[in-house]
This record gives structure tokens, C-alpha cells and sequence, in this order.
């Protein structure tokens, strides 16, 4: 799939970029390159080769929900600590602008 100068304008508008005309150069060569190497990475003969499946973890993150009495902070306690409420939920300043 060639990668043009227009669809580079488009990517960087939509990962909200602003790019200048070297960039853009810059980027469009990037893009073509690996572009070209998923295009080489889809003909390598795979079959026979097992899917990857990484080795459980011991404490994983997927282990069932338990509750430990004793180690949740009180309601209290965790709104003492919240610099911002708003009635009961916690207020939480902007950090992006559309």
C-alpha cells in the first residue's frame, strides 16, 4: 500500500500533529519503510508454528478478586486524602483540550 503526502497530512491531523514539510518528508519515508517491511512479514510461511502463549505467572494479574479485610482505607480516610470533591465523586482537574 504507497503511502502519499496526502495520507501522511491525514495520519498527523488525526494523531493530532503538526508537521512541516521536512517532517512530512521525514514521515512519509518512515511510513513507506514499514509499510514494506508488514508487507515482507506477511509472506513468511507460518504454519506449523505454534501460537505464542506466554508462561503463567505466578501472582498474575488475571488471579481471582479477593478482599482482605482490614486493607481498605475507611471512606474517611480516602476522602481525606483527595485534593477536589464534587458531592461524593472525586474531582479531577482537565488534562486534555479537544
Amino acid at each position: 500500500m504507497p503511502t502519499s503526502e496526502v495520507d501522511i497530512t491525514v495520519l498527523a491531523a488525526l494523531a493530532r500533529l503538526e508537521l512541516s514539510s521536512p517532517h512530512d518528508v521525514q514521515l512519509g519515508a518512515q511510513l513507506r519503510a514499514i509499510v514494506a517491511y508488514l508487507g515482507r512479514l506477511q509472506t513468511v510461511d507460518v504454519e506449523g508454528v505454534p501460537d505464542y502463549q506466554s508462561p503463567p505467572a505466578k501472582d498474575s494479574a488475571l488471579r481471582a478478586d479477593q478482599v482482605i479485610e482490614g486493607s481498605m482505607l475507611s471512606r474517611a480516610t480516602f476522602r481525606r486524602g483527595v485534593p477536589k470533591l464534587c458531592g461524593d465523586q472525586v474531582e479531577v482537574p482537565k488534562f486534555k483540550s479537544r
